[in-house]
């Protein structure tokens, strides 16, 4: 038999955050946002990322 290995946040505080927050609302908001655009904001060309940073297991 397998025994669950549920986290803190699975099992006692996400119910109680998912009851005090509107899920559907925030993804109503989250699609509404053209995230593209958003990031053009906060990009800057003149800062070079490392090739490592981009890595899976930075």
């Amino acid at each position: 038999m397998a025994v669950r290995q549920d986290t803190i946040w699975e099992r006692f505080l996400s119910p109680v955050v998912r009851l005090l927050i509107d899920e559907d609302g925030l993804r109503r908001y989250a699609d509404s946002i053209d995230w593209e655009k958003e990031c053009d904001r906060y990009r800057r060309d003149d800062v070079i990322i490392p090739d490592r940073a981009n890595a899976r297991y930075f």
